[in-house]
């Protein structure tokens, strides 16, 4: 199965489990090698790192439905990513879900997280087999997530800007990931942060690439 930037955002803040992270991990979404299920012996979990997040204020949610007729997770069908693993919401609640036996709570929409690969050198999504593989930022790393979404609440395929041309709209100019004050200045389109990573939210309206 395939483990999108919002879910590895999760395991390295707070474990795949919510328990810590393992910095033995393969940031693989099945193999459990350093997450068994129960995280036993005790060395395990004395090998984990500590919470790098409060629990009650991470907004974190399983990313599917645990099985049919559950409401436990925030999709119903995720597509090639694993439902089992975790992703950091934002604030904007569009969603109910069970996080216990009678007790439901809102949850917002996963923060997208894209990780820089300081080698590369341009940012246009030009080239590249995949797509993306060549440019500082890889649209990929969430695009399943981004479909995944706009399956879910039922709006025709594109409403989410980031879907936009196959993903590639993630490298427009427009949008503001690219830095406007390079672009002016040598018509070169690069990215903020060409060096650590970014985060974007879905915001108030619930679309990944508005403003």
């Amino acid at each position: 199965m395939d483990y999108c930037g919002a879910q590895k955002l999760t395991e390295a803040l707070l474990g795949r489990d919510l328990l810590g992270f393992h910095p033995k991990s393969d940031w693989s979404a099945t193999t459990l090698t350093f997450y068994p299920v129960p995280p036993i012996p005790t060395q395990n979990l004395n090998e984990r790192k500590g919470l790098y997040l409060g629990l009650a204020t991470a907004n974190a949610f399983r990313l599917g439905i645990s099985g049919p007729g559950q409401k436990d997770g925030l999709f119903t069908n995720t597509g090639s990513l694993h439902p089992g693993r975790f992703v950091i919401c934002d604030s904007f609640g569009v969603k109910k879900v069970t996080i216990a036996p009678g007790k439901t709570v809102m949850a917002g929409s996963p923060i997208l997280y894209y990780r820089a690969d300081p080698t590369k050198k341009k940012f246009d999504g030009a080239g590249g087999i995949p797509p993306g593989s060549l440019d500082i930022y890889n649209f990929t790393d969430n695009f399943n997530l981004i479909q995944v979404a706009d399956l879910e609440d039922g709006t025709p395929p594109g409403d989410h800007p980031l879907v936009t041309a196959g993903g590639t709209y993630f490298y427009n100019p427009r949008y503001k990931i690219v830095d406007q004050k390079i672009l002016s200045a040598t018509k070169t389109r690069w990215p903020h942060r060409p060096d650590s990573y970014i985060l974007i939210s879905a915001g108030v309206d619930n679309l990944y690439g508005t403003s």
